[in-house]
């Protein structure tokens, strides 16, 4: 027996953007709207499967102000829905084997993607997917990755197309992670030179704020897997040569 929900959150609630800097000049904040849906498998009072995710999109009159990224967006929401719908069905297809070593213990198994709103202005959007699956038998896993679109045109931002990416940038990064631990603790520095210097541009993650760019690193990314996600904020007032 498979149940389905959809909630939706219009633009006032906690899908609305964070707003910019009160002295920004010309910046106009966009109404998204924000969609929930839920997909559950049931067999009899066991839950066997949850999967929940949400999408975001542009919301009133800045559709049509913005078609381009209106239509980014709804293409971004679409492919996400399909793909969790995808690894719903997987799921409820795998949870039903007989799998002897689940026998009698059946977690359910979870797959969850949420898109939070990082920025949303006439300049730019920047939507963070914080991903987290939990199939019992394997690992959990918690994936962390930013997508950022240019609002005028609805195409996706490079790390190049907002930061000089150079040493520099590593060692800020390394700088901010640092300033989060204990003297003598793990130093980030190599870590982060060797991260930058060996990763494309494309599978770096980040999102664009309204302070700065902040950096999301995946456990066992920096560091021996196990000691969690990291993050950095690169604050432009800090470093307005970047």
């Amino acid at each position: 027996d498979t149940s389905a929900t959809v909630e939706t959150a219009p633009s006032g609630t906690e899908a609305e953007p964070p707003a910019p800097p009160a002295d920004s000049d010309h910046v106009d904040v966009l109404s998204v709207h924000k969609q929930r849906c839920g997909l559950y498998h049931w067999e009899e009072d066991a839950l066997l499967v949850r999967s929940e995710y949400s999408g975001v999109m542009l919301w009133n009159e800045d559709t049509a102000e913005y078609p381009q990224l209106a239509e980014a967006l709804e293409q971004t929401a679409n492919m996400a829905k399909r793909s969790m719908e995808e690894e719903y069905d997987n799921l409820c297809a795998s949870v039903g084997e007989d799998l002897p070593w689940t026998e009698g213990t059946q977690e359910t198994w979870v797959s969850t993607l949420d898109i939070q709103v990082r920025r949303a202005d006439s300049v730019s959007v920047s939507l963070l997917s914080d991903s987290y699956s939990d199939y019992g038998w394997i690992e959990d896993f918690r994936g962390m990755h930013g997508t950022n679109y240019d609002t005028q045109t609805g195409q996706v931002l490079a790390l190049d197309d907002v930061v000089t990416v150079n040493n520099d940038l590593a060692d800020a990064v390394a700088k901010a992670l640092n300033s989060h631990q204990w003297a003598g603790d793990f130093d980030y520095q190599d870590a982060v030179e060797a991260y930058f210097a060996n990763t494309p541009q494309e599978d770096i993650s980040w999102t664009l704020d309204y302070n700065g760019v902040t950096f999301y690193f995946a456990d066992g990314e920096l560091e021996e897997p196990g000691n969690g996600g990291k993050t950095a904020t690169v604050s432009f007032a800090a470093y307005p040569e970047l």
